[in-house]
């Protein structure tokens, strides 16, 4: 007889993130026939799970824009 495993179950989390909302301002034919032109995009959510700081500029960038 082999090697004997016993696993646990794992959880999976899976995260979810909302899809963007859009809306379309053409109906073709064929779905072929979409054109970038023809999706209006309403709202995009995405997930705020992050942090922000405020940086200085580089010197070289700050005494260039003077």
């Amino acid at each position: 007889m082999g090697g004997c495993f016993i696993y646990r179950p794992l959880k999976i989390v899976k995260k979810t993130f909302l899809k963007p909302l859009f809306d379309l301002l053409r109906k073709p034919d064929s779905i072929f026939g979409y054109e970038i032109e023809d999706f209006e995009v309403l709202e995009i959510v995405s997930p705020a799970n992050f942090k922000t700081r405020i940086v200085d500029a580089p010197k070289a960038r700050a005494e260039a824009a003077e």
